[in-house]
């Protein structure tokens, strides 16, 4: 469980921002979601194209054990990331973060709301005006 969830992972400034390492997006990975139409996801927040099947068609089992599903996640790269997450140190385990809010907000791997992010771009930004 992350405590900060699509907010950011490795914050220097706020203490505990998670209860466990945080180890990247599960969607797919650990959990999926049916929508109320028996669409399935890796993640409810994730947009329709992110759609593996539906249960009126697909046994959720096999869809699961498929390797081929969820390959956005299951079979994450360093180069999916883009941006300030492609340049993170934290980006081998953080993986880009929230999957959702990256991709819903610019449409790539690159969380814009990571507190470690934030708090790099604050320093440096007053550093410039020194």
């Amino acid at each position: 469980m992350a405590g900060a969830h699509d907010s950011g992972y490795y914050s220097s400034i706020i203490p505990n921002t998670q209860l466990d390492n945080w180890r990247g997006c599960q969607a797919g990975i650990t959990n999926l979601g049916i929508q109320s139409n028996g669409d399935i996801k890796g993640c409810l927040a994730l947009p329709d194209e992110f759609i593996e099947g539906n249960v009126r068609d697909t046994n959720l089992l096999d869809l699961w054990n498929d390797p081929k599903s969820f390959a956005y996640n299951r079979e994450f790269k360093e180069s999916f990331l883009s941006g300030f997450c492609a340049r993170c140190p934290h980006s081998v385990v953080c993986r880009g973060g929230c999957m959702s809010m990256a991709y819903n907000f610019k449409r790539k791997r690159d969380n814009p709301y990571c507190f470690y992010r934030i708090e790099n771009d604050a320093f440096i930004s007053t550093r410039k005006r020194s």
